[in-house]
């Protein structure tokens, strides 16, 4: 199987190190190697930005990020690969998604975000995934709210999209960062400058 050529190959990396008298860390257990490479658990990027692998489209387009990154992986076998403007991101030897980068300034003064998240009012920090059953609004004015997907049927604005209850039929699935249709990037920007992402999860099984 698939775990046992992996805890087999380790094994063995294991042993040449240790002839090699050179020191070195395993922050897992063998025994939870399969649970270890089937759940790819989060990514944060630059502390203002996490995504949840598990069920991520294969490719995210136009994605806000700086020339020189900061990736941090919930999963040891975690890696970042960039090609041209592309950033490959695996798990052990599988592509999980390919963030299709659009490079921008960014701003990291924005530290949490006032939302009203089916009808109770939230303080979230910058980077969250919230989960949520009906709408959600974004309560601030003092940055540019840019909703991927948002497509207003009633309403006009000018560029900005806080302030507006928003539901799931107001949201493309297209633009959807996971394969189900039901997480949507939030991008906040200053002027010209990017601030972080929040995501939006819809999840109508929630009590």
């Amino acid at each position: 199987t698939l775990k046992e050529q992996i805890e087999f190959q380790l094994i063995a990396i294991e042993e040449f190190l240790k002839n090699l008298n050179l020191n070195f860390d395993r922050n897992f257990e063998f025994k939870n190697l399969y649970e270890t490479l089937s759940n790819y658990g989060k990514l944060n990027i630059n502390n203002n930005i996490t995504l949840n692998l598990n069920n991520i489209k294969e490719n995210l387009p136009f994605f806000p990020l700086r020339y020189k990154n900061y990736f941090e992986f919930s999963n040891p076998f975690g890696k970042i690969i960039k090609r041209d403007n592309k950033f490959h991101i695996y798990i052990g030897s599988k592509l999980v998604t390919i963030l299709f980068s659009e490079y921008v300034k960014v701003d990291k003064s924005l530290k949490r975000v006032k939302l009203l998240i089916d009808g109770e009012d939230r303080e979230v920090k910058i980077g969250s995934i919230i989960e949520l059953k009906h709408n959600f609004m974004i309560k601030d004015d003092d940055y540019r709210v840019n909703i991927i997907g948002f497509k207003p049927k009633k309403i006009k604005y000018k560029g900005d999209e806080s302030n507006f209850i928003i539901s799931k039929d107001e949201l493309s699935s297209e633009f959807a960062i996971d394969k189900s249709g039901n997480a949507f990037r939030v991008e906040f920007y200053k002027k010209d400058k990017f601030l972080g992402i929040i995501i939006m999860k819809f999840d109508r099984m929630i009590e």
